[in-house]
């Protein structure tokens, strides 16, 4: 039997991920991919049975590969189940989110919408920025992944639903960039939340369009 193992994630996760799970369990076959292209490839390889594990990625998986995962197709959403979607990070701050975490589940044709496995979550303090929910975010994903390896690299395991389901908007890019654009009436306190939410780590994002030009918001020079 030749039990083939897709790990989906990105460069810099690929070689710790993959060596942990092939010290976890040695006969298992991995194959590796980052991008659609090379996703696809992976599929191309014999198995007898596949699972695919897709960890912090934004690749959406077509649903005629997902088919192909007999022993199931497992995402790791760097988000807690009320924050479905992508750059849910940037949502949560804006929302002022009093929890936040990361979330295992089945994958299935729509995003964020198959059965949960696991979650964790932990407290987040008042005034969170987007890279502080991105953070706890990861953090958990990876704890969440260290509570599954051993499950996740036996095929002969059956992972199971835990009762948790989905809920909120599923947050898309589209999302984001339409929640750059300042309102022309701003106040102060919802442009601190979009501040906080839209323009950190990414200087320049936040803007509003008058007369036919583009204002952006810089940080002052000599503050």
């Amino acid at each position: 039997m030749t039990d083939r193992l897709i790990l989906l994630t990105g460069p810099e996760e690929t070689p710790v991920l993959s060596a942990r799970l092939s010290d976890l369990n040695p006969d298992l076959l991995i194959s590796t991919a980052s991008d659609l292209p090379s996703l696809e490839a992976a599929f191309q390889q014999p198995a007898t049975r596949r699972r695919l594990i897709a960890f912090s990625t934004g690749i959406i998986v077509p649903a005629r590969l997902l088919a192909l995962c007999d022993r199931g197709a497992i995402n790791f959403h760097p988000g807690p189940p009320e924050y479905p979607g992508n750059q849910i990070a940037a949502f949560a701050a804006y929302d002022g989110a009093t929890e936040f975490g990361a979330t295992a589940h089945f994958m299935a044709p729509e995003v964020d919408s198959g059965p949960i496995i696991s979650v964790r979550r932990e407290a987040m303090p008042p005034g969170g920025t987007r890279t502080d929910y991105a953070l706890t975010g990861y953090k958990n994903l990876v704890f969440l992944f260290n509570d599954l390896e051993v499950k996740l690299s036996n095929l002969d395991y059956a992972l199971n639903p835990n009762g948790e389901v989905w809920s909120g908007h599923v947050w898309k890019l589209s999302d984001l960039d339409r929640m750059r654009i300042l309102p022309r009436d701003v106040d102060a306190g919802e442009l601190a939340r979009r501040l906080r939410a839209f323009e950190d780590s990414e200087p320049g994002s936040l803007h509003v369009d008058l007369f036919g030009f583009r204002f952006r918001i810089c940080p002052d020079s000599n503050s």
